[in-house]
């Protein structure tokens, strides 16, 4: 929650007799000072991180302009230290200080990316011929043991990202299904959704550990726009047809019942999501949950309906419904957010609750 809000919800309280004048006063006054000392902490961070960016640019460039000058050992010794030199430091702050600042987190995520350059700058030295399948396999392989070291979701998502596109690329070089849409359609799509479904399954798993909890997190709200992304594009004419093996010449229209199917699976998703994220207060990604439905409203209505009115008239009557629907939207916002969360909102018993020294616990 940002700033303002707890701001408004100071008001709020004082408003409603929760807490005294004063009481709001010392709540804002401690509000305002926590906040300027954490964008304070954030500027200097900002600027040592630049700076530590800028002298590894200089030293990585007075090394590549020296590059054919140095001997293999020499290559080999840089090309190794590239990454520990972040991740060293990054252990540092993270582990042995135990502070969770910018620096340290960027130092992670710059030294765990740097394998990848490692690796790539080892096969050239050496003349090694790989693909980019063995590639990222084993840059996942040499990521993953720092999921347990530093605990961060940042390792997490950067794993589960080079393992789903490793994944991506074993399964076509085993398969070789460039040459089959029929079959390359249906795998791919449920690869991804499969994937999607795991990464689900471990984050509602780890909800409840402390350690892994913000990991979790993450696990699941990568899991959504996967299998939104997936579904959305199943609901096309022509992944139907790709899955029947018909192209647009065959006039059958065997395609539109399981093309309807599909548009019922990908709506009944995304209302599954945006009840999950409303359950559990993640309002952002019911946000996002509902800008796709909109999406794929206005997607739908133009590839449905544009070749039976006017184009003149089908933007006036969209524009008119999609406005129509805003305001009635934004009239009972509260009454439906109220509503969904029901199960989930906890109110406070008693105003004991909000002593002064509580609003330190928001931040």
């Amino acid at each position: 929650m940002k700033s303002k809000n707890f701001m408004s919800l100071i008001n709020k309280w004082q408003q409603e007799g929760v807490v005294t004048p004063e009481q709001a006063a010392y709540m804002q006054a401690e509000l305002e000072h926590t906040t300027s000392e954490r964008s304070g902490k954030l500027f200097i961070s900002a600027i040592g991180l630049i700076g530590a960016l800028t002298l590894s640019s200089g030293v990585l460039l007075m090394i590549a302009s020296n590059w054919s000058a140095l001997g293999k050992p020499i290559q080999l010794f840089l090309s190794l230290l590239m990454p520990v030199v972040p991740i060293s430091f990054a252990y540092y702050r993270l582990v042995v200080q135990g502070h969770t600042g910018i620096s340290g987190r960027a130092a992670n995520v710059l030294g765990v990316a740097l394998i990848g350059g490692s690796i790539a700058m080892i096969a050239q030295i050496y003349h090694l011929e790989a693909n980019y399948t063995s590639f990222l396999w084993t840059w996942t392989a040499l990521a993953a043991p720092f999921i347990l070291v530093f605990r961060r979701e940042e390792n997490v998502a950067f794993v589960a990202i080079t393992l789903a596109i490793s994944l991506f690329l074993s399964l076509i070089d085993m398969l070789e299904i460039f040459d089959d849409e029929q079959a390359f359609s249906i795998t791919v799509s449920l690869g991804a959704l499969l994937y999607a479904a795991v990464l689900y399954g471990l984050g509602s798993l780890l909800r409840q550990s402390m350690v892994w909890k913000a990991s979790a997190r993450v696990l699941r709200l990568m899991s959504a726009p996967l299998a939104t992304a997936t579904l959305f594009i199943m609901t096309f004419e022509f992944y139907a047809r790709a899955i029947l093996d018909l192209n647009y010449r065959d006039p059958s229209i065997a395609w539109v019942p399981v093309s309807v199917i599909l548009n019922l699976v990908f709506i009944g998703f995304a209302v599954f999501v945006l009840i999950r994220a409303l359950r559990y207060q993640e309002e952002r990604l019911a946000f996002n949950a509902v800008r796709v439905l909109g999406l794929y409203l206005v997607v739908k209505y133009f590839t449905l309906f544009s070749t039976m009115l006017e184009t003149g008239l089908l933007m006036t009557l969209g524009g008119l419904i999609f406005i129509s629907g805003a305001w009635y939207l934004e009239r009972n916002k509260q009454r439906l957010l109220s509503l969904l969360r029901s199960k989930a909102h906890v109110a406070p018993t008693a105003p004991s609750q909000f002593a002064p020294n509580s609003v330190n616990n928001y931040e």
